[in-house]
C-alpha cells in the first residue's frame, strides 16, 4: 500500500493520468459525432428510399431504418455516457489555491516525516 501511495504522490503520475483521461474524453467525442453522422446518413437514404415502391426498394429501406435506429441508440448512450463523466468530473472539481494547498501539504508532510 505504501507503493501505491508514494506513486500517487508523483506529479507526473497524475499528469499523464490526466492526460490519459482527456484522450479518452476526446475519443469518446470522437466517436459520438461518428455515430451521429451514420444516424442522419442512414435516415437519409431511408428518405430517399421512402419513395421507390419496389420490393427491393422497400427491403433496402428498412435495413437503413433498422441501421438508424441502431446508430441513434449508440448516439444516445454516448452523450448519457458524456453526461455522467462531466457531472463527475464537476463533482470533482477543484480550485488552483485548493490543489496547491493540497500539494504543499503533502511535500511538508512528506519532508517534515
Amino acid at each position: 500500500m505504501k507503493l501505491w501511495t508514494w506513486l500517487k504522490s508523483l506529479s507526473w503520475v497524475a499528469a499523464i493520468g490526466t492526460v490519459l483521461v482527456a484522450v479518452a474524453f476526446a475519443m469518446a467525442g470522437l466517436k459520438a459525432g461518428r455515430n451521429k453522422r451514420n444516424q442522419l446518413n442512414a435516415e437519409k437514404q431511408v428518405e430517399s428510399l421512402a419513395h421507390d415502391q419496389t420490393r427491393a426498394g422497400i427491403e433496402a429501406a428498412a435495413k437503413h431504418q433498422k441501421k438508424a435506429d441502431k446508430a441513434k441508440k449508440k448516439v444516445a448512450a454516448a452523450h448519457k455516457t458524456m453526461e455522467s463523466n462531466l457531472e463527475e468530473m464537476g463533482k470533482a472539481n477543484e480550485d488552483i489555491d485548493s490543489i496547491a494547498d493540497r500539494f504543499n501539504s503533502k511535500r511538508v508532510r512528506r519532508s517534515s516525516g
